[in-house]
């Protein structure tokens, strides 16, 4: 689909987030998201939880995982000078400790339309304060790395999904986005055909995972 009206000039920016609004809205009907929704709780428990699972230590076994109810949607058109997100750490909006976000491009990234993210470990100095764009899926350390873009100065559209995740042993409960229903919650189930990971309980969708929900939650 293309964006009506489409300028990457400055005047125009509110016209095209208008229209990426419209655009994306239709994920907030339940029926029309379903299967969108599906394919992520696959992709969660196929691919994201056996990773987080190998990630960790061989004396802390992953039994269940915490992840973002429904995946962040973002759309970057090109801009001659509009970043789409400020420099930040998501530990500024109370994300709790050992979080870890995934990030999935959907279309080709070149460093313009990336997602930038602190090299150095905090605290430890060394590279820290130098950045480097993602071009391709990540997990990294968002809740503790400043993280941001960039005008995208290319000629092609960047779509996104970006979620976070939380091991089961480390989930704090008392968290504000644990409280606020936030989170679906996966497991490893052992039975007659073998072990694998199984969505078990679903979080609320609203606007804290970002469009298209401002005016809509998918239950």
């Amino acid at each position: 689909n293309s964006l009506p009206d489409f300028s990457p000039r400055p005047e125009a920016h509110s016209i095209v987030m208008e229209a990426k609004r419209r655009l994306l809205r239709p994920l907030a009907d339940p029926a029309i998201a379903a299967e969108f929704l599906a394919a992520y709780d696959r992709v969660v428990c196929n691919v994201v939880a056996p990773h987080i699972q190998e990630a960790l230590s061989s004396d802390r076994p992953l039994q269940s995982l915490h992840y973002a109810a429904f995946p962040t949607l973002r759309v970057q058109t090109p801009s001659h000078d509009k970043a789409t997100i400020r420099p930040h750490v998501d530990g500024m909006y109370g994300l709790q400790h050992d979080s870890v976000n995934f990030w999935l491009p959907l279309t080709s990234v070149c460093a313009a339309s990336a997602l930038w993210t602190e090299s150095g470990p905090p605290g430890i100095g060394g590279d820290r304060d130098e950045y480097h764009p993602l071009t391709r899926p990540t997990r990294f350390d968002g809740r503790n790395r400043v993280h941001f873009t960039v005008p995208n100065t290319s000629n092609r559209t960047r779509v996104s999904l970006d979620f976070r995740v939380v091991p089961g042993d480390v989930f704090d409960a008392s968290a504000r986005l644990s409280r606020m229903g936030y989170y679906s919650r996966a497991e490893l189930v052992v039975d007659g055909d073998g072990v694998e990971w199984r969505k078990v309980e679903s979080g609320v969708v609203t606007k804290l995972h970002g469009l298209p929900h401002e005016r809509a939650a998918v239950e």
